[in-house]
């Protein structure tokens, strides 16, 4: 029976009210070799692939506000953009490589989500967030799906669900956030991923859909191999039990 593992991220009327700890990992220990697991799910082999204003210190990876969920956690506005000429940050992009291998399970699909806090001063012009996930067989590789999340107003929609047939072991995965600020100066801003009574929250989410992985059926050598072993045992049994 599938099992769909629910992983991260609130709407911001969700992240102001909940309440509780993280289990967190600093993603720069995660590209430093680090493993992360939760449920039965084992994320490695993390590596940094563009990082444009973005202090990765201040990104973790974690659980925290659901139970098993897998995020993207910031802490100190660390994926905020904002149009004030006092402070402004016009671009800011993380993405990153890691591969997904289930334990005793295999990946049947994937999604993801970008969360916010909030915009203020919203137009046409204003800030906004992207957040995407890259699927495929190997580092770098997409042949296995795609899809963006498109932020907009006072919303953090799903990406579509990414199937994958017949179910995988291991997956790899690049995910990217990006916010970006006009050149006006109105004082409106983008936030991904802060809770403001805790100066810490999720960004991205991450959503498999998992079965029992399959056993794998034995080759006809291996079987007709494995049938001679024991024709031959019982013989061996035959002759001893004769001699006696």
């Amino acid at each position: 029976m599938k099992k769909i593992l629910l992983t991260g991220l609130a709407t911001g009327l969700f992240m102001l009210g909940i309440v509780g700890g993280v289990n967190a990992i600093p993603l720069n220990d995660l590209f430093a070799g680090g493993t992360y697991q939760f449920d039965s799910l084992k994320l490695t082999n993390w590596s940094l692939i563009k990082n444009i204003n973005v202090n990765t210190y201040n990104i973790d990876i974690g659980t925290g506000y659901y139970n098993n969920e897998f995020g993207v956690l910031t802490q100190h506005h660390e994926l905020l953009v904002k149009n004030s000429q006092q402070e402004k940050s016009k671009t800011k992009t993380l993405s990153f490589d890691f591969l997904v291998t289930g334990i005793g399970v295999d990946i049947t699909k994937v999604k993801g989500e970008l969360g916010y806090r909030m915009i203020q001063g919203y137009s046409r012009d204003s800030p906004w967030m992207t957040g995407s996930i890259a699927i495929g067989t190997t580092q770098g590789s997409n042949d296995l799906g795609y899809s963006t999340d498109i932020y907009s107003l006072n919303q953090n929609t799903n990406t579509n669900w990414i199937t994958l047939s017949g179910g995988r072991n291991q997956i790899w995965m690049r995910t990217t956030i990006k916010l970006n600020s006009s050149s006006l100066g109105d004082n409106s801003y983008a936030e991904a991923g802060y809770m403001m009574s805790k100066g810490y929250g999720a960004a991205f989410r991450n959503e498999f859909g998992t079965q029992p992985a399959t056993a794998p059926v034995p080759e006809p050598a291996t079987v007709l191999l494995f049938g001679s072993g024991l024709a031959g045992l019982a013989s061996i049994m035959r002759r001893k039990k004769k001699s006696t």
